[in-house]
């Protein structure tokens, strides 16, 4: 799970990249229908000044249109990286002492947390995200639940004995405090989504 923040940067990003591109797509049709005025819908994009103004200033124009280019195409590749990276050395921090650290890999609790949740028979599947902010673990949960979809039990078998035997693990040395997200689905809408 990718913290809220670089969730929310990434809907902003993407909300802004949207919103530009779908008002160029209007402008382009309005343009090209008519709907600006018939002589704007048989006229050139760029007007002849325009095109002689890029001419006249091209020597410093596109060197900076290069320039810019190359700064987007490098925080794009930056970014993307980000979203990429794998998660398999996170660590989170269960205590230090002066003898040294005790940690466990974010991958091998989220495992743990899958396993001991499917062994359940209404529940086929699970899956688990854990991030940390500050001293708060993130835990989402979504569940597969199969026949007779007993929402209510699959719930409740996890918030009795899943959660619990989590919070076990991270009480000691120093206590974590938890929250929770739980998704629950049909297992079938799942599989089918695997199709």
């Amino acid at each position: 799970m990718k913290p809220p923040l670089v969730d929310r940067i990434n809907r902003v990003v993407l909300a802004v990249v949207g919103i530009i591109v779908a008002a160029a797509g209007i402008a382009i049709v309005l343009h090209s229908s008519g709907a600006l005025g018939r002589d704007r819908a048989g006229s050139p994009v760029v007007s002849s000044p325009t095109a002689a103004w890029y001419a006249d200033n091209g020597s410093w124009l596109w060197p900076t249109v290069g320039v810019v280019g190359l700064v987007v195409i490098g925080l794009c590749v930056w970014w993307i990286s980000a979203q990429l990276r794998t998660r398999g050395t996170e660590r989170l921090e269960l205590g230090r002492s002066q003898e040294g650290a005790l940690s466990v890999s974010v991958s091998h609790l989220e495992d743990c947390i899958e396993r001991d949740a499917t062994e359940y028979d209404e529940i086929r599947r699970a899956r688990a995200k854990v991030s940390v902010e500050d001293d708060v673990v993130l835990v989402a949960l979504t569940l597969s639940v199969g026949p007779p979809y007993d929402v209510a039990r699959a719930i409740a078998r996890v918030t009795g004995t899943v959660l619990p035997h989590l919070a076990v693990t991270l009480d000691e040395p120093n206590p974590k405090t938890i929250r929770t997200t739980i998704t629950v689905e049909a297992a079938e809408a799942a599989m089918t989504r695997l199709q």
